[in-house]
C-alpha cells in the first residue's frame, strides 16, 4: 500500500492507478492517467509501504529501519532501531531522536552544546565559521531548493500583474546571494525549477535589477508609487527576514515602500503562509518540473501559495506529463515556466544549497541534493565514526 498527503503529487499518483499483487516480490500500478514521470514520483519521502489494511497511518508500522517510539507533531520524534530489519546497509543507529528547533541561533547553540549532532540550515555566517572550528564541519549540498517570495494573485492589489512585475524588476539578486546566502547557492529567474531539472527553461532572459522597469509597471497600473506590506520571519528560512529588508531598501527606488512585519517563527507555517497577502517562503524544489509546478503552482493545488490560476498552465501540465515524445513535452514546458515567468506571483531572488552542520563525529556517503537532510533519509544512510 502507498499514500501520500493531500497536498503531494502521491495523491494524484494513486487515485489515478490501480495497484495489484503480481507474486511474492512485485507490485503492478496501473495507471488511468499516464505520467511518464511515475518512477521518480515513486521515489517521494512521502510515499510509505505499509501493511495491507493500514488505516491508522500515524502509527508508524511500515517497512523501516526503525519503529516509532513517540511523535509531538512540529517539536520531537524519537524511535528505535528495528532489529527484524531486512537490509543492512541502513539504519545504523540505536536510536534517533529529531528536534525541530525553529531559531537559527538556536539550532547552531544546541549543535555545540552536543544537544544534538547535526542541523539543518545553519546560518551561512556562522556556517563559514563552523568550518573553521575543530570538531565541526559544513555540508553545503547543490539543489533546488529556492527562496522566495509569494504575492497572492487573487488579493489586491497583487491581482494586478503590473504590480507584481514592479516587485520583481525591484529586486537586488546578487546582493541577496551574497548577503543572506554567503554565495551559497546561485541567482534565480522568478521560476522555481532549478538548472539541473530537465526541461529547465534556459532561455528565459535573466531577470535584473531595474528601479526605472518597476516604475514603468506601476504606471501601467495607474500609480507612481505603492505600499506594501511583507511578511517574513527565520521561522520561513535562515536569512528571511535580512532578505525582506534588503528587498524593502532596494525597491524604494522604483517607487516601492514596503513595510517588513516580522512574524513569530513558531505557528509561521500555519499562520502566515497561504493566509499573508505577500510573506517570505522557502521551497526544497522537487526532482521533475511536473512534480515541482503541480505540487504547488496548478489551480487545484493546496501549495499554491500565490493562488496562480490560469487555464493554459493547467492544461500544458496535463498535457505534457502524458506526452512521450520528448521534445514535445521540452516544449510544453518550456511555455509554462515563460508563463511563470510573464504572470506568475513568485519572486525567485535565489536558489540556495542545503546546509549541514555537523560534528564529526558522524559519518556519511554522498549526499542528497534533493531535500533538506540528505533527501530527508539522513537517519537512514548516517552512522557514527568507529
Amino acid at each position: 500500500m502507498v499514500i501520500e498527503p493531500a497536498s503531494g503529487r502521491g495523491k494524484q499518483i494513486i487515485s489515478n492507478a490501480k495497484l495489484k499483487a503480481d507474486g511474492d516480490d512485485t507490485v503492478v500500478m496501473v495507471q488511468n492517467e499516464v505520467n511518464y514521470d511515475l518512477p521518480v514520483h515513486l521515489s517521494s519521502f512521502g510515499l510509505i509501504v505499509a501493511p495491507e489494511g493500514t488505516t491508522d497511518w500515524n502509527a508508524g508500522i511500515g517497512t523501516g529501519p526503525y519503529t516509532l517510539e513517540q511523535y509531538q507533531p512540529g517539536v520531537s520524534f524519537t524511535a528505535r532501531r528495528f532489529a527484524n530489519f531486512y537490509r543492512n546497509d541502513q539504519g545504523y543507529f540505536d536510536s534517533i531522536e529529531l528536534l525541530n528547533i525553529a531559531d537559527t541561533a538556536a539550532r547552531v547553540t544546541a549543535l555545540r552544546s552536543g544537544q544534538v549532532d547535526v542541523i539543518s540550515q545553519p546560518d551561512t555566517k556562522t556556517a563559514k565559521l563552523l568550518n573553521r572550528e575543530a570538531g565541526y564541519s559544513v555540508l553545503a549540498v547543490p539543489g533546488n531548493q529556492h527562496f522566495t517570495t509569494a504575492m497572492r494573485t487573487d488579493t489586491a492589489p497583487f491581482t494586478e500583474n503590473h504590480i507584481r512585475l514592479a516587485v520583481k524588476y525591484g529586486v537586488k539578486r546578487d546582493e541577496i546571494l551574497e548577503k543572506v546566502l554567503g554565495g551559497f547557492g546561485y541567482i534565480g529567474n522568478d521560476v522555481p525549477i532549478g538548472k539541473q531539472t530537465q526541461f529547465y527553461n534556459d532561455e528565459l532572459p535573466q531577470r535584473t535589477y531595474d528601479p526605472d522597469k518597476s516604475k514603468w509597471h506601476l504606471k501601467q497600473a495607474g500609480l507612481s508609487t505603492i505600499d506594501l506590506q511583507l511578511s517574513t520571519s527565520d521561522g520561513a528560512f535562515g536569512g528571511a527576514t535580512d532578505m525582506a529588508v534588503l528587498m524593502k531598501e532596494s525597491m524604494k527606488a522604483g517607487g516601492i515602500n514596503v513595510d517588513v512585519k516580522l512574524e513569530p517563527a513558531d505557528g509561521y507555517w500555519s499562520d502566515v503562509w497561504l493566509k499573508a497577502p505577500w510573506c517570505c517562503v522557502y521551497w526544497n524544489g522537487r526532482p521533475t518540473i511536473d512534480w515541482m509546478l503541480t505540487s504547488s503552482y496548478i489551480s487545484t493545488s493546496s501549495w499554491n501559495d500565490t493562488y496562480f490560476n490560469n487555464e493554459r498552465f493547467d492544461s500544458l501540465l496535463a498535457q505534457a506529463r502524458r506526452e512521450n515524445d520528448p521534445i514535445k513535452r521540452k516544449e510544453m514546458y518550456f511555455e509554462t515556466q515563460e508563463i511563470l515567468y510573464n504572470e506568475g506571483g513568485t519572486t525567485i531572488p535565489v536558489f540556495a544549497r542545503f546546509l549541514h552542520g555537523l560534528t564529526d563525529k558522524l559519518g556519511h556517503g554522498a549526499v542528497g541534493g534533493a531535500r533538506r537532510m540528505d533527501d530527508s533519509r539522513l537517519a537512514r544512510r548516517w552512522w557514527f565514526r568507529a
